[in-house]
């Protein structure tokens, strides 16, 4: 899973033995080939954006980009993430597809909470948002039996 380069070799192969370039297989080959410069930091996240938003792509499909970053152990702090290079301000860090995008309706639900004398408003959206976050976390550990999140609260 995630391994685009493998991926490749595998499309690369299948198309020497059988071509044509309306196969399914050219199209996993282009969609691959995206992915891995995703993985070295080419995002077109504005693209992305207006994709979705607009209703063009049902859902997101990108690579993870993490390069000049890693977790460590900080001594006496535990773990963190580090970067793993210089860095110059406006350097994109990281990229990791989101467990959940919504959009505003148009019927929001609207949540009032009032905790030490503030009252706070939570609209549908984020609401929605929150509970497929809290799904895929909780699918995650499902199958995995371990989650980040899961260790660290550990």
């Amino acid at each position: 899973m995630h391994d685009y380069q493998k991926a490749q070799r595998h499309f690369q192969i299948y198309l020497q033995e059988f071509p044509g370039p309306e196969s399914e297989a050219s199209a996993e080959l282009a969609r691959v080939a995206k992915r891995l410069e995703e993985e070295a930091g080419q995002l077109d996240i504005s693209f992305l954006y207006d994709a979705e938003n607009e209703g063009k792509i049902l859902r997101l499909d990108i690579a993870d980009y993490n390069t000049p970053v890693a977790i460590a152990d900080i001594p006496g702090k535990g773990k963190g993430l580090v970067a793993t290079l210089d860095v110059e301000p406006g350097t994109l860090l990281m990229v990791s597809k989101a467990f959940a995008v919504t959009y505003p309706a148009k019927e929001q639900i609207l949540v009032h909470r009032k905790k030490q004398g503030v009252e706070s408003v939570y609209g549908g959206t984020w609401i929605r948002n929150m509970i497929k976050v809290v799904e895929t976390l909780r699918k995650i550990h499902t199958e995995q039996r371990s989650c980040i999140l899961c260790m660290q609260m550990s």
